[in-house]
């Protein structure tokens, strides 16, 4: 199975070829013999299939218990893609009909590496308040969106917010565009969107930026129009959602995983993944779990030993704020 051909399956298509190999080498190889069951209905094991090699039968039971077939699949094809991002009840029996060779992928692996969802702003034209009046005057105009506006709190950091619901249906549910304008950069409305259930949820890049420009690229060409300008979504790059490290603590980093061995730390491997640690701590580097859990499977740590070193890092640097806090108490 080859990074291209799996990037053809919908749910692995906004994945750069680096996680696809990530995914492909924790994923692994089932045989299955003729008539055995491969899944359940109603099981609710989290895998996702991709056949390799046979035919697989897709078939459920009907009231009076009788066999209903609803599909059968070949080389090249998938099922269990539902399970990948909730707890999810097979809604079919998976039998296969000759011997059968399967790739089996766990949703673990998979959520791991959804990318980060990039930051999305608007540079605005006139001040906040005016800006953020504009847009609830023309949404309200438009007629497309339930509106809710006001001040924020004080000491929130924010000067303003305008939250848009759309009325339509949209492909991801209950869906809700915040706008928001902060004290450190009052030149620049924030956007988050936020949905009930994303699909895939949780959402991948193109799905979380495809829905912000679907709801306000109309609103913006409205606006534009009326106040002859040429506001637009600026949206982080998909390279830019991906964690970076200071100079030192990058160098740190390097120079553990350029000489440790990937599949078991040495000795040595672990003074200098401590040593990261310990500066990352000292130095108050603003970089979490996931983060280090990405960067150590970019590294080329399997998926599943990043997790457990990716927890160590986080035990280990409460451990030192912990002792900080002991002496500072003694």
């Amino acid at each position: 199975m080859t990074i291209r051909t799996i990037k053809s399956i919908p749910v692995f298509s906004d994945l750069t070829d680096t996680d696809l190999s990530h995914i492909l080498q924790s994923a692994y190889i089932k045989s299955y013999k003729k008539q055995r069951m491969i899944q359940f209905e109603q099981e609710t094991e989290s895998k996702f299939y991709i056949i390799i090699k046979g035919r697989v039968k897709i078939s459920g039971v009907t009231e009076d218990g009788r066999e209903a077939i609803f599909a059968f699949l070949d080389e090249g094809d998938f099922f269990g893609e539902m399970s990948i991002f909730e707890d999810y009840e097979s809604a079919a029996n998976a039998t296969a009909t000759e011997d059968t060779e399967l790739i089996v992928i766990q949703s673990q692996d998979f959520i791991a590496l959804l990318l980060t969802l990039p930051q999305i702003s608007i540079k605005t034209d006139t001040s906040p308040d005016e800006f953020l009046h504009r847009i609830e005057e023309l949404a309200r105009q438009i007629g497309e969106f339930m509106v809710e506006s006001g001040p924020e709190p004080t000491g929130s950091g924010k000067l303003g917010t305008l939250r848009l619901k759309p009325i339509l249906l949209t492909q991801h549910r209950e869906m809700v565009v915040n706008l928001s304008v902060e004290q450190r950069s009052p030149d620049r409305v924030n956007v988050e969107v936020q949905a009930a259930r994303w699909y895939p949820d949780p959402p991948t890049y193109r799905a979380y930026v495809t829905a912000a420009r679907d709801i306000l690229k109309p609103l913006l060409h409205q606006y534009n129009l009326k106040h002859h300008t040429a506001r637009k979504l600026q949206v982080q790059s998909r390279e830019a959602t991906e964690p970076h490290l200071p100079d030192m603590a990058g160098r740190l980093f390097d120079s553990f995983v350029n000489l440790a061995h990937k599949s078991a730390l040495r000795s040595r491997d672990w003074q200098s993944f401590y040593h990261f640690i310990w500066h990352c701590t000292v130095h108050n580097v603003h970089i979490d779990r996931e983060d280090v859990h990405r960067l150590l499977v970019n590294a080329g740590f399997t998926i599943e030993y990043a997790a457990n070193l990716a927890d160590i890092f986080e035990h280990g640097r409460a451990l030192i704020k912990r002792g900080w806090k002991e002496e500072a108490g003694d």
